[in-house]
């Protein structure tokens, strides 16, 4: 739990560390008078960025379950599919959900 802990802050950290970089060059764009939407969408994408690649790094229990559902029901699906496949088309009925 104190990991987690950890890492929670960690992570509110870093993201005010991005907070404060974004501070910093949206002060010396607007001294430079320079048009900054472009940089500011490039920024915040690379915020986001950097985000993702932190939660595939240390993902939540939340993201592994969500993640194990979705493989199980990608099995089943292939299953089904399979099943699907091997039966003869004349046997087949087309049903609609």
């Amino acid at each position: 739990m104190a990991r987690l802990s950890f890492r929670r802050r960690s992570h509110q950290l870093d993201r005010a560390k991005a907070a404060y970089e974004q501070g910093v060059i949206n002060c010396n764009l607007a001294k430079n008078s320079v048009n900054d939407t472009g940089v500011k969408s490039a920024y915040a994408s690379l915020v986001q960025a950097k985000a993702n690649l932190e939660d595939l790094k240390n993902p939540s229990e939340r993201t592994l379950l969500t993640a194990k559902v979705q493989l199980d029901q990608a099995k089943v699906d292939l299953e089904d599919a399979s099943r699907i496949s091997k039966t003869p088309r004349s046997s087949r009925r087309l049903t609609v959900s």
